[in-house]
């Protein structure tokens, strides 16, 4: 989980836009 820092910068998208991007980050 090395994206957990960029999460604040995902706040102003949906929870489903942020999670995708975060799950791509984590693969």
């Amino acid at each position: 989980m090395s994206g957990r820092q960029e999460w604040p910068a995902l706040v102003g998208q949906p929870f489903e836009v942020a999670s995708q991007t975060i799950l791509q980050h984590d693969n």
